[in-house]
């Protein structure tokens, strides 16, 4: 870290061979810039970068950096909101330098929340606090690059159970939904996933699936809806409606998997598990959904490939049919 600190600093400081015309527009190849309002870090730092997930993507490597009281420290004090919104007035070269080591941590640590132990540890540290409230909010003024690390971090602590709970607690449904029309693929495709993650829980009972279920059945708050088609400014739209487009429409393959199979873990959990009044007032709403054409679809296109997504399509499908044969007036 402390080398990348260094190539940091170097990279954002003036050169002294460049003029200070050119230097407004540094070379991004060797200095750190923001360009069209993003960060481009140099080569330098964009390599120390891959090394930072190469280190940590290998499973011998986690023990060592987990234990580490330094890193833990240097984590707490460098994602903390209040330490970066100090920065914020300050010059543009700070703002790249402290961006720089949010990502490099995110980095690090959504690879160590990979393992479950840890994943508890970060899920119940005030980190998952500090990346929910600040590092994944669209409306905060976090790099698309720091974002898109953050999302991950998050997209892995919600894969354990005993997570899921902790952090819809702390605000995870709102803060993140903005994302899920994305025109960034990356971030787009992980927001579905925790999102999906959430809603599947071997727990019985689990406050944090129904919570999920019952958010995106529910009326969008009307963030983020200017990438839908058909939809005007005053329309009231449900979150599952939103999901059921992109599904219907994306051609990003990532995309298109992701949204179906949250529609998928959706309806399942809907029909199986709610209480009979609460199922048959959503299932009023979404009878008049196109449903089954993108799970027909992800059954007979991506399932020819993946066998994993056919099961779960015909899965889906079974469910729908058992219900609808007892329930003919939905046509679901």
């Amino acid at each position: 870290m402390q080398l990348y600190e260094f190539l940091l600093k170097v990279c954002t400081s003036n050169d002294p061979d460049v003029g200070e015309e050119s230097n407004s527009q540094p070379n991004s190849l060797s200095n750190n810039c923001i360009k069209n309002g993003h960060i481009v870090y140099s080569k330098k730092c964009e390599a120390m970068n891959r090394l930072f997930a190469e280190i940590t993507g290998e499973d011998e490597n986690l023990e060592l950096l987990f234990n580490s009281k330094e890193l833990l420290q240097y984590m707490t004090l460098n994602l903390n909101p209040a330490h970066i919104q100090k920065l914020e007035e300050k010059k543009e070269k700070e703002l790249i330098f402290y961006e720089g080591i949010g990502l490099a941590i995110l980095i690090i640590m959504g690879n160590l929340a990979r393992k479950d132990e840890y994943s508890q540890f970060y899920a119940n540290s005030i980190l998952s606090e500090f990346i929910v409230s600040y590092w994944i909010t669209r409306t905060s003024k976090v790099d698309i690059r720091s974002c898109f690390a953050a999302v991950g971090v998050i997209r892995n602590l919600c894969i354990l159970d005993s997570n899921k709970g902790i952090l819809t607690r702390l605000g995870l449904l709102d803060a993140v939904y903005p994302w899920i029309n994305s025109s960034v693929v990356p971030i787009q495709s992980k927001t579905l996933g925790i999102y999906r993650h959430l809603t599947l829980s071997k727990i019985p009972n689990c406050d944090a699936k129904f919570k999920t279920v019952k958010f995106l059945l529910s009326v969008s708050s009307g963030l983020d809806i200017e990438n839908l088609t058909n939809i005007s400014e005053t329309e009231q739209i449900t979150r599952i409606k939103q999901i059921i487009d992109i599904a219907g429409s994306s051609d990003i393959l990532s995309v298109r998997c992701e949204s179906v199979r949250l529609l998928i873990s959706i309806l399942k959990v809907l029909i199986i598990e709610f209480n009979e009044k609460e199922r048959d007032q959503y299932v009023q709403t979404i009878s008049v959904m196109n449903i089954l054409e993108p799970i027909v679809k992800l059954i007979i296109i991506e399932g020819a490939t993946h066998q994993l997504l056919a099961v779960e399509g015909i899965d889906c499908l079974s469910v729908l049919a058992a219900f609808d044969s007892k329930h003919s007036g939905y046509g679901i």
